[in-house]
């Protein structure tokens, strides 16, 4: 079928979607979390959330009956929730269990249509912005509820990557920090052992969607990317008042803001960018009185600088994992464009040792990857919607690397340079991306102060 016409027909058929109601109660020292949504009389989704006890949360036991605590469970639901409507792309939703006015409606209408930016483009679903979606609420909106006094620190989502990994080894030489792992990885688990973290020293949370819709999914229901980071946002609300530390500090780089579509602003990962963080943090401040705790520590740095300072981090070389395609086995499937762009921007600062250690093989001589890299140069249309770095990084690193590989440069560096050639298309020496800096970011002072130091310092090795 058409696929324009598959996402009318979907509309048509399933006309409304329900945010029917939420669960929060303390059992077996789990806070256990369950959402109802539905599309009424066709199916029921009922996912859930479990957070482990920890002595560092203080009320636990009392925050089901906490308002506060609850809006904040509340609004977890609205991220959680797209998830299950984008099966159908309902052209109207129903929220019963809590109120959003008009004002919070529409920050939530922007979040589904920029959110779900590459998961309308592989669809093939046109749509306008004013179109895709409207939310209306069976409460009215009632005023906000104040958090209690927050204590100094930094909670520290860690996803198993070199990013997260970078901002947890900074800030752990100045302040105190949690970590916060969701579903937690080995690649997690190793990140966080390196500072002498373990599980219970961290906010941990496991996610476990309905099983419904996994099989939704190879039945020819519409799927595809969510805004994931939209869901860590609101879960590092819920971190913090658990844990009552004011500052979360997302790994986040400006590289991120680069749509992946050229002449569109359809990015991988929307929910990555400036312009959500600055979203973010004004509706927390202005709905949920939150003066808001919630920014992207590495955001003044592109992905080629913080290659740079994660090359001088050896301890966590084998830990990290950057791998989609080989998470769920542990490992970098060296076959992916998320493994090829990990290793360029790493290739011009390490040794072909250290970097066999950590890939487990040299992508640089895979033919196969060759489309990979093309399109991680900006050779073809669209970039892969993957997270990672901008065009102009890709080509500054390629052309480092094929200065670093001298005469006998590795396969795929030869036929770059080869391409280029042919198209008279060098790469200009861009020193200007190792000094870059974005000033677009909304860091503490002491954190810009301690990103600042160890920028200079990489740079000094």
């Amino acid at each position: 079928m058409d696929p324009q016409k598959k996402f009318e027909q979907f509309r048509k058929e399933y006309p409304l979607f329900r945010y029917d109601a939420f669960e929060a109660e303390v059992r077996d020292d789990q806070l256990h979390i369950r959402y109802f949504f539905s599309v009424p009389g066709r199916f029921q989704f009922a996912p859930f959330l479990t957070i482990p006890f920890r002595k560092i949360y203080g009320d636990f036991h009392t925050l089901p009956e906490d308002q506060g605590f609850r809006q904040l469970v509340f609004q977890l639901g609205l991220v959680e929730m797209i998830s299950y409507w984008k099966a159908f792309c309902s052209p109207e939703i129903v929220v019963v269990p809590g109120a959003l006015d008009k004002d919070m409606i529409a920050w939530w209408k922007k979040l589904f249509f920029l959110g779900l930016g590459e998961f309308r483009f592989t669809n093939g679903i046109q749509v306008g912005p004013g179109e895709f979606v409207d939310i209306r609420c069976s409460s009215h909106y009632e005023t906000h509820l104040q958090r209690p006094p927050l204590k100094d620190g930094y909670i520290v989502p860690v996803g198993g990557g070199k990013d997260s990994a970078v901002t947890l080894d900074i800030l752990t030489r100045h302040t105190s920090v949690v970590p916060m792992l969701l579903n937690p990885s080995p690649a997690m688990l190793r990140t966080i052992r390196i500072k002498d973290f373990d599980k219970d020293a961290s906010v941990v949370f496991h996610r476990h969607l309905d099983p419904l819709l996994l099989k939704m999914n190879g039945e020819g229901f519409l799927n595809g990317h969510t805004p994931f980071s939209a869901l860590l946002a609101f879960l590092s609300l819920i971190a913090s008042r658990l844990t009552g530390i004011k500052h979360v500090a997302l790994s986040n780089e400006a590289s991120a803001n680069e749509s992946s579509i050229p002449g569109t602003d359809i990015n991988h990962q929307y929910s990555k960018t400036y312009g959500f963080e600055k979203d973010f943090r004004e509706y927390c401040s202005r709905f949920l009185g939150i003066d808001s705790v919630y920014f992207s520590f590495l955001r003044p740095l592109l992905e080629l600088q913080i290659a740079r300072i994660f090359s001088r981090m050896p301890a966590y070389f084998k830990a990290i994992r950057s791998c989609n395609a080989g998470s769920r086995e542990d490992k970098w499937c060296r076959k992916c464009s998320k493994c090829l762009f990990a290793w360029i921007i790493l290739y011009p600062y390490l040794e072909l040792d250290q970097l066999d250690g950590i890939f487990g093989g040299n992508l640089f001589e895979d033919p196969e990857q060759w489309e990979n890299l093309q399109m991680l140069a900006g050779l073809q249309e669209t970039k892969p919607f993957e997270c990672i770095g901008t065009i102009g990084e890709v080509r500054q690193a390629l052309r480092r690397s094929h200065i670093k590989a001298g005469d006998r440069p590795p396969l795929l560096l030869e036929k770059y340079g080869q391409y280029c050639q042919e198209t008279d298309d060098f790469p200009a020496d861009e020193s200007s991306f190792l000094h870059h800096w974005n000033h677009d970011h909304f860091l503490p002072d002491e954190a810009l102060h301690w990103l600042t130091q160890a920028w200079k310092n990489s740079n000094n090795c």
